[in-house]
């Protein structure tokens, strides 16, 4: 059964493949900024940036989807996501649009991706002029990056 399908997404671009997360869970998009280390931190999160006073810990989506790095691009983005804890940052190749998305819009993610980590992180699928979208769930893709880190705990 497929989950319900949000009113409106952001659609965006990770090492050439096509993703989408629900509009309400976005705070903003911002420029890409470096992300500062963090000494003996998870290797989930890149590391953090300064936004407005607040520390963000970064997870670059290009490296957690398993693409090419490409700092050099100036269409990265960062995508500052609301969760319980405050703000988390999520790097991206580029920010497309945000698109309306009615229920008949979503189709069931291949086979291949509803297995394992996959099976919780992406909700179905989308089509976007002829290309395949990945819609993700944006709290579950949170909960697998916390994961490595709570397992040390």
């Amino acid at each position: 059964m497929l989950a319900p399908a949000p009113a409106r997404v952001v659609v965006f671009r990770v090492a050439g493949q096509f993703y989408a997360i629900d509009v309400m869970v976005i705070e903003r998009v911002i420029r890409h900024l470096a992300p500062r280390p963090i000494p003996m931190g998870s290797e989930a999160f890149t590391g953090v940036i300064d936004i407005e006073g607040r520390l963000v810990p970064i997870v670059d989506l290009r490296e957690r989807f398993g693409g090419e790095l490409s700092h050099a691009a100036e269409a990265a983005r960062v995508l500052l996501v609301r969760e319980e804890s405050g703000l988390m940052g999520f790097v991206v190749d580029q920010v497309l649009e945000v698109r309306s998305v009615e229920a008949s819009d979503l189709e069931p993610a291949p086979a291949a991706l509803r297995r394992g980590e996959g099976s919780l992180v992406f909700l179905g699928t989308l089509r976007r002029a002829g290309d395949v979208v990945l819609l993700v769930d944006a709290a579950a893709l949170l909960a697998a990056t916390r994961t490595p880190a709570a397992a040390l705990s």
